[in-house]
């Protein structure tokens, strides 16, 4: 199954063949309209040290199993990992 994965920022977008589709977007004001773009500072984060927050444009699992949470939270952050 081929993966497509474009990181940046929250505007991400990946897909796992027709099984997984996501696409990030920024989070938007509903009284407005206009994009707002919160985010978190961790100093000691365990995972990251930074997040920005968004929201699921598209976030579907169509496999075996079936999953949509479309219009829903995401977050997006650099971080480094280096295995044992």
């Amino acid at each position: 199954m081929p993966f497509d994965v474009r990181i940046d920022g929250l505007q991400t977008r990946a897909s796992v063949g027709d099984a997984v589709t996501l696409r990030m977007t920024t989070i938007k004001n509903p009284v407005t309209g206009a994009e707002v773009h919160p985010g978190v500072v961790l100093p000691e984060g365990l995972v990251c040290k930074e997040a920005s927050f968004g929201r699921s444009e598209t976030f579907r699992v169509d496999s075996e199993i079936a999953y949509d949470h479309s219009g829903q939270y995401t977050a997006i952050a650099p971080f480094d990992y280096a295995g044992p």
